[in-house]
């Protein structure tokens, strides 16, 4: 899955947290990688990234990395120097990978991770112009770090996609301030790619998976089967303390925390003072953790797949997941984006489906959907999509409202009524509605604007006719 982060200053947060892998050894250091279009555009794709990096002070100070000149014209003082983007294992992943050791899950995150971030480059954005609308550009320049705990030294296999505040508008040949709009929105889509690569990794690499739903029923994820949930429990301390800031605020407030204040609760619950210990004392501190039998179960798990690799793993249906996830949202929706719907038929088999595969079907005439307006830029991911049968029942429901227009005697009584109206403007909206000869009639009104008044007077007249 992937979270974000937004970092305004940064001036500390390479050489602190992104080269020190959540905790701090003197003499260990992680080494990041640029990645993106962006980078490639700035001469940068595929560099390392150290502790004092030269490119990544400058992006920060909003430079471009040849020392040549600004890179976007934002002149905020105090404005977002980079977006975070962190791409987190399965738990049962990161116990394997890191704690029992097996390197080849994470050669299978990096492959599945740098996968889902491409996916989620194609939405980046800028606003131009006088319409300020969002406009996709699909490139960024990323600094990815690839760590293995969290700050509680559990195993927790994750990579930041810390993004330059910047993108290139092709249009107009110049760096702008990056919109995050687009990406925000298909932030589900990118992690069920992730999820989805991820499980066919870890069965190809010979693990067995099984579908994780939540109390509703409802797929959530995948997790390494024999791992079990009191084990990935014990190794989840940091969800443990976000999950009591969590039953803390509702306790405070009487509410559930919107996803804003989640955020901010799992900011506020994190150590920001990093541990100083060495890896293989994390190692050392995570196994000792586990009973002898648990460890011994994990080892044998990790034998299994060790001697039954499979790189041709049978795959599901595309066309199937594609027809269920259509039928799915379009019970509850009208018009979907078509990362939405990838997202879902995605979620319906993780770990069995091609994306390729899954995208070259969303083009053929027989999905019963209709693409509404062409997206040049990323053209089956961003565009509108309906389905054809809730285009003709649109159709229908609007040639019904068209030709039942005046077909009525008035709703209601309009004399002799006592009326206690409250404004001129619901007077209005009360004797037009009395007045109507429509079949079809309605009244929209925003949050306090006095609707349920309104109607209380309509059903005087009402009453009185």
């Amino acid at each position: 899955m992937f979270t974000c982060a937004k970092i305004k200053d940064g001036s500390t947060y390479l050489s602190s947290h992104l080269t020190a892998n959540d905790y701090y050894c003197e003499n260990e250091h992680v080494t990041g990688v640029w990645v993106g279009k962006g980078a490639e555009r700035l001469g940068l794709s595929g560099d390392s990234i150290g502790k004092d990096d030269a490119a990544f002070e400058a992006l920060r100070r909003n430079l471009l990395p040849d020392d040549s000149g600004r890179l976007t014209p934002r002149r905020a003082e105090n404005g977002i120097r980079f977006f975070d983007f962190q791409c987190s294992a399965q738990k049962s992943v990161s116990i394997m990978a890191v704690t029992l050791e097996d390197q080849r899950l994470y050669a299978a995150h990096d492959w599945a991770a740098a996968t889902a971030f491409a996916e989620l480059e194609r939405f980046a954005a800028f606003r131009s112009g006088l319409t300020r609308q969002p406009e996709i550009s699909g490139n960024v320049c990323a600094a990815a770090f690839r760590h293995d705990s969290s700050r509680a030294l559990d195993p927790q296999l994750h990579t930041h996609f810390v993004v330059a505040n910047a993108t290139w508008d092709s249009g107009r040949k110049r760096w702008l301030a990056l919109d995050t709009c687009e990406i925000f929105k298909a932030i589900r889509y990118a992690g069920k790619v992730y999820q989805n690569e991820m499980a066919r990794q870890c069965r190809q690499l010979g693990y067995k998976i099984e579908t994780v739903r939540n109390e509703k029923g409802v797929i959530e994820g995948f997790e390494i089967k024999g791992v079990s949930t009191d084990i990935r429990e014990r190794f989840s301390k940091r969800r443990a303390e976000v999950e009591a800031g969590i039953e803390a605020f509702r306790r405070e407030k009487g509410r559930a925390p919107t996803t804003n204040e989640i955020h901010v609760i799992t900011r506020e619950t994190r150590n920001v003072k990093l541990k100083e210990i060495s890896t293989p004392e994390v190692r050392a501190q995570q196994r000792s953790q586990l009973s002898e039998s648990e460890l011994a179960a994990l080892e044998a798990i990790k034998q299994r797949a060790l001697a039954s690799p499979d790189k041709t793993v049978g795959m599901g249906s595309a066309w199937r997941a594609l027809m269920r996830a259509r039928d799915h949202l379009y019970e509850r929706y009208s018009v979907l984006r078509g990362h939405q719907l990838f997202a879902e038929a995605l979620n319906q088999q993780l770990g069995y489906l091609d994306l390729s595969i899954l995208k070259r079907y969303m083009t053929s005439a027989y999905t019963g959907m209709v693409r509404l307006a062409e997206h040049a830029r990323n053209p089956l991911l961003s565009c509108q999509w309906a389905s054809r049968q809730g285009l003709n029942l649109e159709r229908w429901s609007i040639e019904f409202v068209n030709q039942t227009q005046d077909f009525c005697a008035p709703l209601g009584k309009t004399e002799g009524v006592a009326f206690g109206f409250r404004s001129k403007e619901q007077q209005e909206v009360v004797l037009e509605t009395l007045e109507t000869k429509d079949r079809v009639y309605a009244i929209r009104g925003c949050a306090g604007a006095g609707k349920t008044s309104c109607l209380t007077e309509v059903r005087k007249g009402l009453e009185a006719s």
